[in-house]
Order: C-alpha cells, then sequence, then structure tokens
C-alpha cells in the first residue's frame, strides 16, 4: 500500500517529466524552424547569384533558344577607339535602351558585362533573331525550310555537307537538304560560335566547323577577321 509521501513523489516525478517533454518539444520546433529559416535564405541567395555562376563562353557565341529568342556572348579585346571598359558598358546601355524606346521594352537587354586587361566580356539577349538582326545589322534569319524558300526568298544555293554525332559527313545535294520543308534552318554573316535548339542536320561546308550536335564553329577566313560568308545551319 503506497503512503501519501510516495503518490506525491510519484505525481512531482510526472510533473516533471511533463515539463522536461514540453521543453524538447518546444527545442524540436525551433530547430526545425531555424533549418527550415536557413534553406530558404540558401535557396534565395543561389536564386540572386544566378547570374554570377553563369558559364560565360570561352569565345563569342551566338545560341538560338526553342522560344526563338537569343542570346549573344561576345568575347573581345577593346578596340583603340575604347580604352576605358566603363566607358563601353555606358555606350552599350545607352543604345539598348535607345533602341528599346523606340521598339519596345525587354526587346535587348544587357545580361552581363566584365571586364580584366583588356578583354571584355559582354552577354545581351534578344526577343528575336529579328531583332537581333535589326539591333547589330548582321544578317540574321531563323524559321522553317518552307519559310525560307517562300518568305525570305532563300535559294540555299551552296555547299552543303550532312551532320551525324556531331561531325560533317559527306557532300549533300541542295534538293536533299530542302525536301523536308518543316525543317529548321538558322542563316548568318558572322564568325562565331553558333549553338541551335536541336540535333544540327546539313551545314554549309565553307568555313564552317562543327563541334557537337547543336554547334558550329564559323571562321569565314583565318588572316582577315572582317571576311564572312553567309552560312546555312539546318536543324531539327
Amino acid at each position: 500500500m503506497r503512503t501519501e509521501e510516495q503518490k506525491k513523489r510519484d505525481m512531482l516525478r510526472t510533473q516533471r517529466k511533463e515539463a522536461r517533454m514540453k521543453i524538447l518539444r518546444r527545442r524540436r520546433r525551433l530547430l526545425i524552424g531555424a533549418i527550415v529559416a536557413v534553406i530558404a535564405a540558401v535557396i534565395l541567395l543561389v536564386l540572386a547569384l544566378r547570374g554570377t555562376f553563369y558559364k560565360k563562353a570561352d569565345t563569342t557565341t551566338l545560341k538560338l533558344n526553342s522560344d526563338g529568342s537569343v542570346v549573344f556572348e561576345e568575347v573581345t579585346k577593346l578596340s583603340e577607339n575604347y580604352y576605358d571598359a566603363s566607358d563601353l558598358k555606358s555606350f552599350i546601355k545607352s543604345t539598348i535602351k535607345e533602341y528599346n524606346d523606340e521598339n519596345g521594352s525587354g526587346s535587348v537587354k544587357l545580361k552581363y558585362f566584365t571586364s580584366s586587361g583588356d578583354q571584355v566580356y559582354c552577354r545581351t539577349t534578344y526577343k528575336s533573331v529579328d531583332v537581333y538582326e535589326d539591333f547589330t545589322s548582321y544578317y540574321a534569319y531563323a524559321g522553317t525550310i518552307s519559310d525560307a524558300t517562300d518568305s525570305e526568298g532563300l535559294d540555299f544555293n551552296d555547299s552543303f555537307v550532312s551532320v551525324s554525332s556531331g561531325k560533317k559527313g559527306d557532300t549533300a545535294k541542295v534538293s536533299k537538304v530542302t525536301e523536308t520543308g518543316d525543317n529548321n534552318v538558322l542563316v548568318l554573316e558572322e564568325n562565331c560560335t553558333v549553338v541551335v535548339p536541336g540535333n544540327i542536320l546539313y551545314v554549309t561546308d565553307k568555313g564552317t566547323t562543327v563541334s557537337d550536335d547543336d554547334t558550329v564553329v564559323i571562321s569565314a577566313s583565318d588572316t582577315d577577321d572582317d571576311a564572312v560568308v553567309r552560312t546555312y545551319i539546318v536543324y531539327k
């Protein structure tokens, strides 16, 4: 038979145990809350710094996205006309603003600009290939084979080679290149690396090197940087 004193001690132990459990539960909630807060802070930091960790191109590169927009990464040296990188950046920003004021906000965007010594890296985006052509004055066309021949009036009168597994293959007749009207084509007159949103099927042979399933390096001349050729890139 338990005495009143024993009952009181048991009740006291129970109360202490319940108090400890409440403290542990509270600490657990605080710890979980702290972990969630840290994770949220890390996510926000990553989102804020995404542009910082963007893998920059080593050479001037034009990338055509599947939605028709263009990302252009220019890697160049400061010309004799621009000895100060900050002046060049200001000039680019003012030129973009002037263009957007006339053609619509967001048509062209300066996404990133940095310099080291006399080398400059500049990443800009364009709403479409037409905007890219209009802003830069470099000829550029993107569309289907059918639209290229019917609307743009392109005759594809050039020397083509087939492309498979990221490598150039045999010579391809123009009739073979253009027989599937739904295939896409990007046409440029510019020396740069080009990335298209698909697998390349055919490319004009002169001045081009295929480096991947979706990538072509255009270099019209090894001695004249200003020399350009019209390059057709057919892809699917």
